[in-house]
Protein backbone atom coordinates (compact mmCIF):
# COMPACT_ATOMS: atom_id res chain seq x y z
CA UNK A 1 0.00 0.00 0.00
CA UNK A 2 2.86 2.35 0.55
CA UNK A 3 4.70 1.85 -2.43
CA UNK A 4 1.38 2.34 -4.19
CA UNK A 5 1.06 5.65 -2.48
CA UNK A 6 4.39 6.78 -3.66
CA UNK A 7 3.62 5.65 -7.24
CA UNK A 8 0.42 7.67 -7.05
CA UNK A 9 2.32 11.01 -5.85
CA UNK A 10 4.54 11.26 -9.24
CA UNK A 11 1.19 11.92 -11.03
CA UNK A 12 -0.51 13.44 -8.60
CA UNK A 13 2.12 16.15 -7.40
CA UNK A 14 2.43 17.19 -11.17
CA UNK A 15 -0.89 17.08 -12.28
CA UNK A 16 -0.70 21.04 -11.53
CA UNK A 17 2.18 21.53 -13.90
CA UNK A 18 0.09 19.21 -16.28
CA UNK A 19 -2.75 21.49 -16.16
CA UNK A 20 -1.26 24.31 -16.87
CA UNK A 21 0.22 22.96 -20.31
CA UNK A 22 -2.19 20.77 -21.63
CA UNK A 23 -6.15 21.99 -21.70
CA UNK A 24 -9.18 20.63 -20.16
CA UNK A 25 -10.00 19.14 -24.11
CA UNK A 26 -6.96 17.20 -24.32
CA UNK A 27 -7.00 15.75 -20.93
CA UNK A 28 -10.98 14.71 -22.27
CA UNK A 29 -9.13 12.81 -25.02
CA UNK A 30 -6.63 10.89 -22.81
CA UNK A 31 -9.63 9.86 -20.63
CA UNK A 32 -11.40 8.82 -23.86
CA UNK A 33 -8.39 7.18 -25.11
CA UNK A 34 -7.91 5.27 -21.38
CA UNK A 35 -11.31 4.28 -21.65
CA UNK A 36 -11.40 2.58 -24.65
CA UNK A 37 -8.28 0.66 -23.56
CA UNK A 38 -9.62 -0.81 -19.79
CA UNK A 39 -12.98 -1.59 -21.85
CA UNK A 40 -11.15 -3.79 -24.55
CA UNK A 41 -8.48 -5.14 -22.78
CA UNK A 42 -10.98 -7.27 -20.80
CA UNK A 43 -12.13 -9.72 -24.25
CA UNK A 44 -8.23 -9.61 -24.74
CA UNK A 45 -7.40 -11.96 -21.86
CA UNK A 46 -11.28 -13.36 -21.54
CA UNK A 47 -10.84 -12.85 -17.44
CA UNK A 48 -8.84 -15.66 -17.40
CA UNK A 49 -5.59 -13.74 -15.23
CA UNK A 50 -8.55 -13.38 -12.27
CA UNK A 51 -7.88 -17.35 -11.80
CA UNK A 52 -3.92 -17.13 -11.63
CA UNK A 53 -4.44 -16.72 -8.31
CA UNK A 54 -6.56 -20.09 -7.85
CA UNK A 55 -4.48 -23.00 -8.63
CA UNK A 56 -2.59 -24.63 -6.26
CA UNK A 57 0.63 -25.93 -8.53
CA UNK A 58 2.56 -22.69 -9.88
CA UNK A 59 3.27 -24.46 -13.13
CA UNK A 60 -1.05 -24.96 -13.76
CA UNK A 61 -1.00 -20.58 -12.76
CA UNK A 62 2.09 -19.87 -15.21
CA UNK A 63 -0.14 -21.96 -17.84
CA UNK A 64 -2.66 -19.41 -17.34
CA UNK A 65 -0.14 -16.58 -17.85
CA UNK A 66 0.81 -17.80 -21.21
CA UNK A 67 -2.53 -17.97 -22.38
CA UNK A 68 -4.00 -14.51 -21.35
CA UNK A 69 -0.98 -13.14 -23.01
CA UNK A 70 -1.35 -14.99 -25.89
CA UNK A 71 -5.22 -14.67 -26.60
CA UNK A 72 -4.75 -10.28 -25.63
CA UNK A 73 -1.79 -10.89 -28.74
CA UNK A 74 -4.00 -12.46 -31.00
CA UNK A 75 -7.06 -10.25 -29.85
CA UNK A 76 -4.70 -7.03 -30.61
CA UNK A 77 -3.56 -8.21 -33.95
CA UNK A 78 -6.95 -8.19 -34.99
CA UNK A 79 -7.88 -5.18 -33.81
CA UNK A 80 -4.79 -3.96 -35.55
CA UNK A 81 -5.69 -5.45 -39.21
CA UNK A 82 -9.44 -4.11 -38.23
CA UNK A 83 -8.60 -0.38 -37.60
CA UNK A 84 -6.19 -0.60 -40.40
CA UNK A 85 -8.91 -1.52 -43.22
CA UNK A 86 -11.45 0.60 -41.46
CA UNK A 87 -10.15 3.71 -40.31
CA UNK A 88 -11.84 6.03 -43.06
CA UNK A 89 -15.53 4.68 -41.77
CA UNK A 90 -14.39 5.32 -38.01
CA UNK A 91 -13.15 8.80 -39.12
CA UNK A 92 -17.02 9.37 -40.72
CA UNK A 93 -18.58 8.31 -37.85
CA UNK A 94 -16.49 9.63 -34.73
CA UNK A 95 -15.34 13.44 -35.30
CA UNK A 96 -12.35 13.49 -32.63
CA UNK A 97 -9.27 15.31 -33.65
CA UNK A 98 -5.83 12.47 -34.06
CA UNK A 99 -8.49 9.73 -34.06
CA UNK A 100 -6.28 8.31 -36.77
CA UNK A 101 -3.19 8.47 -34.40
CA UNK A 102 -5.38 6.82 -31.11
CA UNK A 103 -6.71 3.97 -33.49
CA UNK A 104 -2.88 2.76 -34.09
CA UNK A 105 -2.12 3.40 -30.43
CA UNK A 106 -4.92 1.74 -28.87
CA UNK A 107 -4.22 -1.96 -30.18
CA UNK A 108 -0.64 -1.97 -28.19
CA UNK A 109 -2.21 0.04 -25.67
CA UNK A 110 -4.52 -2.88 -24.94
CA UNK A 111 -1.95 -5.08 -25.48
CA UNK A 112 0.55 -3.84 -22.92
CA UNK A 113 -2.40 -3.62 -20.30
CA UNK A 114 -3.24 -7.14 -21.03
CA UNK A 115 0.17 -8.51 -20.69
CA UNK A 116 0.74 -6.13 -17.52
CA UNK A 117 -2.64 -7.85 -15.97
CA UNK A 118 -1.50 -10.79 -16.43
CA UNK A 119 2.24 -10.65 -14.70
CA UNK A 120 0.42 -8.64 -12.10
CA UNK A 121 -1.22 -11.14 -10.95
CA UNK A 122 1.34 -13.90 -11.52
CA UNK A 123 3.44 -11.32 -8.47
CA UNK A 124 0.67 -11.43 -6.24
CA UNK A 125 0.54 -15.14 -6.01
CA UNK A 126 4.12 -15.33 -5.26
CA UNK A 127 4.14 -12.31 -3.33
CA UNK A 128 6.58 -10.36 -5.12
CA UNK A 129 4.92 -7.03 -3.66
CA UNK A 130 8.13 -4.88 -3.87
CA UNK A 131 8.46 -5.53 -7.73
CA UNK A 132 4.65 -4.84 -7.88
CA UNK A 133 5.70 -1.63 -5.84
CA UNK A 134 8.81 -0.84 -8.40
CA UNK A 135 6.97 -1.72 -11.12
CA UNK A 136 4.31 0.80 -10.64
CA UNK A 137 6.91 3.59 -9.46
CA UNK A 138 8.41 3.30 -12.56
CA UNK A 139 5.48 3.36 -14.90
CA UNK A 140 4.25 6.32 -13.08
CA UNK A 141 7.59 8.24 -13.32
CA UNK A 142 7.75 7.14 -17.40
CA UNK A 143 3.74 8.30 -17.57
CA UNK A 144 4.36 11.53 -16.50
CA UNK A 145 8.26 12.47 -17.67
CA UNK A 146 6.93 11.33 -20.90
CA UNK A 147 3.65 13.85 -21.57
CA UNK A 148 5.95 16.75 -20.16
CA UNK A 149 8.50 16.52 -22.42
CA UNK A 150 5.91 15.88 -25.27
CA UNK A 151 3.65 19.08 -23.77
CA UNK A 152 4.35 21.30 -27.52
CA UNK A 153 2.55 18.16 -29.24
CA UNK A 154 -0.59 18.89 -27.14
CA UNK A 155 -2.43 16.88 -29.35
CA UNK A 156 -1.78 13.76 -28.21
CA UNK A 157 1.11 14.23 -26.15
CA UNK A 158 -1.03 12.89 -23.30
CA UNK A 159 -1.41 9.84 -24.64
CA UNK A 160 1.57 8.91 -25.93
CA UNK A 161 2.85 9.30 -22.94
CA UNK A 162 0.42 6.78 -21.48
CA UNK A 163 1.54 4.20 -23.72
CA UNK A 164 5.16 4.91 -23.45
CA UNK A 165 4.52 4.03 -19.74
CA UNK A 166 2.63 1.07 -20.27
CA UNK A 167 5.59 -0.33 -22.16
CA UNK A 168 8.44 0.53 -19.30
CA UNK A 169 5.84 -1.24 -16.82
CA UNK A 170 5.74 -4.78 -18.73
CA UNK A 171 9.31 -4.42 -19.67
CA UNK A 172 9.84 -4.19 -16.77
CA UNK A 173 7.12 -7.14 -15.49
CA UNK A 174 8.28 -9.44 -17.89
CA UNK A 175 11.77 -9.13 -16.60
CA UNK A 176 11.29 -9.38 -12.97
CA UNK A 177 9.00 -13.03 -14.09
CA UNK A 178 12.50 -14.62 -16.21
CA UNK A 179 14.55 -13.45 -13.30
CA UNK A 180 12.62 -15.64 -11.07
CA UNK A 181 11.48 -18.22 -13.47
CA UNK A 182 15.41 -18.86 -14.29
CA UNK A 183 15.75 -19.58 -10.36
CA UNK A 184 13.20 -22.03 -10.27
CA UNK A 185 13.51 -23.14 -13.55
CA UNK A 186 14.15 -27.15 -12.43
CA UNK A 187 10.23 -26.59 -12.15
CA UNK A 188 8.55 -24.99 -14.76
CA UNK A 189 6.51 -26.58 -17.31
CA UNK A 190 4.78 -25.18 -20.10
CA UNK A 191 2.82 -26.60 -22.80
CA UNK A 192 0.01 -26.67 -25.29
CA UNK A 193 -1.64 -29.38 -23.06
CA UNK A 194 -1.67 -28.09 -20.26
CA UNK A 195 -2.75 -24.16 -21.49
CA UNK A 196 -5.82 -26.02 -23.24
CA UNK A 197 -6.28 -28.41 -19.35
CA UNK A 198 -6.51 -24.92 -17.70
CA UNK A 199 -8.70 -23.09 -20.14
CA UNK A 200 -11.29 -25.58 -19.55
CA UNK A 201 -11.03 -25.57 -15.88
CA UNK A 202 -11.59 -21.75 -15.82
CA UNK A 203 -13.79 -21.77 -18.38
CA UNK A 204 -16.72 -19.99 -15.78
CA UNK A 205 -14.17 -16.94 -15.99
CA UNK A 206 -15.00 -16.25 -19.52
CA UNK A 207 -18.93 -17.21 -19.39
CA UNK A 208 -19.51 -15.48 -16.64
CA UNK A 209 -17.51 -12.67 -15.76
CA UNK A 210 -16.39 -11.40 -19.41
CA UNK A 211 -19.91 -10.05 -20.27
CA UNK A 212 -20.31 -9.22 -16.24
CA UNK A 213 -16.61 -7.54 -16.13
CA UNK A 214 -17.45 -5.97 -19.88
CA UNK A 215 -20.66 -3.94 -18.75
CA UNK A 216 -18.64 -3.43 -15.29
CA UNK A 217 -15.76 -1.39 -17.14
CA UNK A 218 -18.55 0.18 -19.45
CA UNK A 219 -20.76 1.53 -16.83
CA UNK A 220 -17.34 2.40 -14.83
CA UNK A 221 -15.77 4.57 -18.17
CA UNK A 222 -19.56 5.83 -19.17
CA UNK A 223 -19.00 9.28 -17.78
CA UNK A 224 -16.35 9.90 -19.30
CA UNK A 225 -17.75 8.86 -22.78
CA UNK A 226 -21.16 10.13 -22.12
CA UNK A 227 -19.97 13.68 -20.98
CA UNK A 228 -17.50 13.75 -23.85
CA UNK A 229 -20.55 12.98 -26.49
CA UNK A 230 -23.06 15.31 -24.22
CA UNK A 231 -21.48 17.90 -23.23
CA UNK A 232 -18.03 18.35 -24.96
CA UNK A 233 -14.18 17.13 -24.74
CA UNK A 234 -13.50 19.79 -22.00
CA UNK A 235 -16.43 18.96 -19.36
CA UNK A 236 -14.74 14.61 -19.74
CA UNK A 237 -11.60 16.50 -18.83
CA UNK A 238 -12.64 18.22 -15.77
CA UNK A 239 -14.25 14.73 -15.00
CA UNK A 240 -11.12 12.53 -15.98
CA UNK A 241 -9.20 15.21 -13.20
CA UNK A 242 -11.07 14.28 -10.43
CA UNK A 243 -10.53 10.85 -10.96
CA UNK A 244 -6.68 11.69 -11.86
CA UNK A 245 -6.15 13.04 -8.37
CA UNK A 246 -8.70 11.63 -5.98
CA UNK A 247 -10.30 8.39 -7.46
CA UNK A 248 -7.29 6.84 -8.63
CA UNK A 249 -5.38 7.20 -6.15
CA UNK A 250 -7.47 5.81 -4.01
CA UNK A 251 -8.23 3.03 -5.70
CA UNK A 252 -5.02 2.12 -6.24
CA UNK A 253 -4.57 2.12 -2.45
CA UNK A 254 -7.85 0.10 -1.81
CA UNK A 255 -6.17 -2.22 -5.08
CA UNK A 256 -3.32 -2.87 -3.07
CA UNK A 257 -5.18 -3.74 0.32
CA UNK A 258 -7.40 -6.24 -2.17
CA UNK A 259 -4.80 -7.75 -3.67
CA UNK A 260 -3.48 -8.86 0.13
CA UNK A 261 -7.21 -9.44 1.31
CA UNK A 262 -7.92 -11.79 -1.73
CA UNK A 263 -4.92 -14.06 -1.23
CA UNK A 264 -5.52 -14.73 2.25
CA UNK A 265 -9.51 -14.85 1.84
CA UNK A 266 -9.09 -17.01 -0.68
CA UNK A 267 -6.77 -19.58 1.29
CA UNK A 268 -8.96 -18.73 4.64
CA UNK A 269 -12.29 -19.96 2.63
CA UNK A 270 -10.50 -23.09 1.21
CA UNK A 271 -9.20 -24.09 5.00
CA UNK A 272 -11.88 -23.34 7.09
CA UNK A 273 -14.78 -22.28 4.65
CA UNK A 274 -15.11 -19.13 5.76
CA UNK A 275 -13.41 -15.50 6.39
CA UNK A 276 -15.82 -12.64 7.99
CA UNK A 277 -13.28 -12.03 10.81
CA UNK A 278 -10.67 -10.98 8.13
CA UNK A 279 -13.39 -9.51 5.61
CA UNK A 280 -14.45 -7.31 8.17
CA UNK A 281 -10.65 -6.45 10.02
CA UNK A 282 -10.11 -5.68 6.54
CA UNK A 283 -13.20 -3.79 5.91
CA UNK A 284 -12.12 -1.26 9.27
CA UNK A 285 -9.05 -0.77 8.09
CA UNK A 286 -10.25 0.58 4.79
CA UNK A 287 -12.77 2.78 6.51
CA UNK A 288 -9.92 4.19 8.78
CA UNK A 289 -8.42 5.30 5.93
CA UNK A 290 -11.10 6.87 3.89
CA UNK A 291 -12.86 8.90 6.52
CA UNK A 292 -10.62 11.85 6.18
CA UNK A 293 -9.58 12.20 3.16
CA UNK A 294 -13.15 12.09 1.75
CA UNK A 295 -14.02 14.34 4.79
CA UNK A 296 -11.92 17.11 2.90
CA UNK A 297 -12.64 16.18 -0.21
CA UNK A 298 -16.40 17.12 0.38
CA UNK A 299 -16.47 20.18 2.04
CA UNK A 300 -13.21 22.10 -0.02
CA UNK A 301 -12.78 20.27 -3.71
CA UNK A 302 -13.53 23.18 -5.42
CA UNK A 303 -11.10 25.64 -3.64
CA UNK A 304 -8.37 23.00 -3.42
CA UNK A 305 -8.68 22.46 -7.21
CA UNK A 306 -8.63 26.00 -8.39
CA UNK A 307 -5.59 26.67 -5.64
CA UNK A 308 -3.45 23.52 -7.33
CA UNK A 309 -4.49 23.67 -10.91
CA UNK A 310 -5.91 27.37 -11.82
CA UNK A 311 -8.99 28.62 -12.72
CA UNK A 312 -9.98 27.16 -15.46
CA UNK A 313 -10.10 23.58 -13.79
CA UNK A 314 -12.76 25.30 -10.63
CA UNK A 315 -15.56 23.10 -12.59
CA UNK A 316 -13.38 19.36 -11.65
CA UNK A 317 -13.69 20.93 -8.13
CA UNK A 318 -17.46 20.53 -8.06
CA UNK A 319 -17.79 17.31 -9.69
CA UNK A 320 -14.86 16.30 -7.00
CA UNK A 321 -17.28 17.62 -4.31
CA UNK A 322 -20.75 15.56 -5.86
CA UNK A 323 -18.72 12.36 -6.44
CA UNK A 324 -16.99 12.09 -3.10
CA UNK A 325 -19.57 10.43 -1.23
CA UNK A 326 -19.78 7.59 -4.80
CA UNK A 327 -15.88 7.32 -3.96
CA UNK A 328 -15.96 6.55 -0.53
CA UNK A 329 -18.61 4.08 -0.47
CA UNK A 330 -16.70 2.59 -3.51
CA UNK A 331 -12.93 2.80 -1.82
CA UNK A 332 -14.57 1.03 1.79
CA UNK A 333 -16.51 -1.90 -0.90
CA UNK A 334 -15.06 -2.42 -3.57
CA UNK A 335 -12.18 -4.04 -2.57
CA UNK A 336 -14.16 -6.56 -0.78
CA UNK A 337 -15.60 -7.76 -3.75
CA UNK A 338 -13.27 -10.32 -4.34
CA UNK A 339 -15.28 -12.74 -2.32
CA UNK A 340 -17.79 -12.64 -5.92
CA UNK A 341 -14.69 -14.41 -6.95
CA UNK A 342 -13.48 -16.79 -4.18
CA UNK A 343 -17.19 -17.75 -2.87
CA UNK A 344 -17.43 -18.47 -6.82
CA UNK A 345 -20.93 -16.09 -7.36
CA UNK A 346 -20.26 -15.21 -10.67
CA UNK A 347 -23.59 -15.64 -11.61
CA UNK A 348 -24.49 -13.00 -8.74
CA UNK A 349 -21.17 -11.01 -10.14
CA UNK A 350 -22.81 -11.43 -13.46
CA UNK A 351 -26.32 -9.90 -12.18
CA UNK A 352 -24.59 -6.89 -10.18
CA UNK A 353 -23.07 -5.96 -13.26
CA UNK A 354 -25.72 -5.68 -15.44
CA UNK A 355 -27.61 -3.18 -12.68
CA UNK A 356 -24.25 -1.12 -12.46
CA UNK A 357 -24.42 -0.61 -16.34
CA UNK A 358 -28.11 0.29 -16.44
CA UNK A 359 -27.62 2.67 -13.62
CA UNK A 360 -24.63 4.18 -15.12
CA UNK A 361 -26.34 5.37 -18.30
CA UNK A 362 -29.53 5.66 -16.94
CA UNK A 363 -28.42 8.55 -14.31
CA UNK A 364 -26.15 10.46 -16.56
CA UNK A 365 -28.85 10.48 -19.18
CA UNK A 366 -31.75 11.55 -16.90
CA UNK A 367 -29.18 14.38 -15.80
CA UNK A 368 -28.91 15.12 -19.20
CA UNK A 369 -32.86 14.90 -20.72
CA UNK A 370 -34.78 15.99 -17.82
CA UNK A 371 -32.44 18.62 -15.81
CA UNK A 372 -30.69 19.89 -18.44
CA UNK A 373 -27.50 19.90 -16.46
CA UNK A 374 -23.97 18.43 -16.38
CA UNK A 375 -23.35 18.64 -12.63
CA UNK A 376 -27.23 17.17 -12.21
CA UNK A 377 -26.00 13.87 -14.18
CA UNK A 378 -22.74 13.64 -11.99
CA UNK A 379 -25.15 14.00 -8.57
CA UNK A 380 -27.70 11.53 -9.96
CA UNK A 381 -24.32 9.22 -10.78
CA UNK A 382 -23.04 9.58 -7.51
CA UNK A 383 -26.05 8.96 -5.46
CA UNK A 384 -27.03 5.27 -7.50
CA UNK A 385 -23.58 4.17 -6.95
CA UNK A 386 -23.70 4.94 -3.10
CA UNK A 387 -26.59 2.40 -3.29
CA UNK A 388 -24.55 0.40 -5.61
CA UNK A 389 -21.72 -0.29 -3.43
CA UNK A 390 -22.98 -0.77 -0.36
CA UNK A 391 -25.47 -3.36 -1.67
CA UNK A 392 -22.02 -4.82 -3.01
CA UNK A 393 -20.19 -4.53 0.51
CA UNK A 394 -23.29 -6.48 1.95
CA UNK A 395 -23.13 -8.87 -0.17
CA UNK A 396 -19.97 -9.75 0.05
CA UNK A 397 -19.71 -10.11 3.57
CA UNK A 398 -22.76 -12.56 3.30
CA UNK A 399 -20.63 -14.43 0.98
CA UNK A 400 -17.42 -14.65 3.77
CA UNK A 401 -19.58 -16.11 5.94
CA UNK A 402 -19.63 -20.07 6.82
CA UNK A 403 -19.53 -21.73 3.94
CA UNK A 404 -22.06 -24.41 4.39
CA UNK A 405 -21.30 -27.01 1.55
CA UNK A 406 -17.82 -26.75 2.78
CA UNK A 407 -18.43 -26.88 6.59
CA UNK A 408 -21.18 -30.11 5.82
CA UNK A 409 -18.35 -32.01 3.41
CA UNK A 410 -15.97 -31.46 6.34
Amino acid sequence: MTGTALAQAIPVILSPVLTRVYSPETFGGLALFMSLSIIMAIPATGRYEQSIILPEDDNDALNIVVLCISLSAIFCSLLWIFFYWFSAPISSIITLKNLSVYLRLLPISIFLLAAYQSTYYWFNRVKLYKTITFNKVALSLSVVTTQLALYQVSDFGLVMGYVFGQLIGVVYAVYQMLTFLHKHSEGVDINLDRIKQQARRHIKFPKFLLLGHMMNAISGNMPIMLFQSLYGPAFSGFYSLTFRVIALPMSLIGNAISDVFREAASKQYINEGECSQLFLKTFKYLLLIAVIPFAVFLIASPYLFTLFFGKAWVQAGIYARLLSPMLFCQFITIPLCSMFIIAEKQELDLLWQVVRFILSIGSIWIGYTIFKSDESSVLLFSIAFCILYLVSGIMSYSFSCANHKTLDAG
